[in-house]
């Protein structure tokens, strides 16, 4: 792993809290989007050559199938493509992507590895628990002929060092998941330098405490509003919109 050179000068980007309002109807593609011009480098890895813009990057990742069976227990759902394409956007613009070591942890079927491969990573990993979702995972990336390694792994079992860690972990509302988020977090401070994660907002001031306690910064803290469609049972409402925040985390002193 390459010595990290510093993205950007401290007040550069200061903290912010930025709402993000996103439609409730997501487009849906009515053509086929390819994937971009990959040149293949001495490594063998494949990176593209050219950038893709925001926008292009959301379209692909609408492409991202959804968990056949979800797991309610788990927590099983679909990043949407507006809030996955603004996360890995971030994580470019601070430096965390390009020529990089990403971990997709809790990758479900990997929209944060697949973007993060689209946008130039120098080595994406996609974790799950779950052999299912890790089935669908490596089949997508064989299509689209994407440099993905996937794992089946218990979160607690992560040992891989990595740059940066992408993740939306379970929210908690499943009692299987109580604290689920505390488990993802501590594990992105063991293995990487900086941590970008998706959160309920109303969670948000435990975790300053905690990540503080842990001697880790928030560089960031942006908002959006996350729909989830009912597809379980249980579920009483079409869609349940939640409030979350991203954030980026510096895990280690520079």
């Amino acid at each position: 792993m390459n010595p990290r050179p510093p993205a950007c000068q401290a007040g550069d980007l200061p903290l912010i809290y930025e709402p993000c309002r996103l439609p409730l109807q997501y487009p849906t593609a009515n053509k086929t989007y390819g994937i971009p011009n990959l040149k293949k480098h001495d490594n063998g890895s494949r990176h593209p050559t050219n950038t893709m813009k925001q926008r292009a990057l959301e379209i692909m990742l609408q492409d991202i199938p959804a968990p056949t069976q979800p797991d309610p227990a788990r927590e099983q759902y679909l990043t949407p493509a507006p809030i996955a394409a603004d996360l890995l956007y971030t994580a470019l613009r601070y430096g965390d992507i390009a020529d990089r070591t990403v971990l997709d942890l809790g990758c479900g079927t990997g929209i944060f590895a697949v973007g993060a491969a689209l946008l130039g990573a120098r080595h994406v990993i996609g974790i799950d628990s779950d052999p299912r979702l890790i089935g669908q995972a490596k089949a997508y990336a064989d299509i689209k002929h994407l440099d993905i390694d996937y794992e089946v792994s218990d979160i607690d079992a992560v040992k891989t060092k990595v740059d940066t860690v992408l993740m939306n972990p379970p929210f908690g509302a499943q009692k299987a998941n109580r604290q689920a988020d505390r488990r993802f977090l501590e594990k992105g401070f063991e293995v990487a330098a900086v941590i970008y994660s998706l959160h309920l907002t109303k969670t948000i001031p435990f975790l300053r405490k905690m990540i503080a306690a842990c001697n880790g910064e928030i560089s960031l803290e942006k908002g959006y509003t996350f729909p989830i469609p009912a597809q379980f049972s249980f579920h009483t409402k079409i869609k349940a919109i939640y409030d979350v925040t991203l954030v980026r985390i510096i895990t280690t002193p520079p």
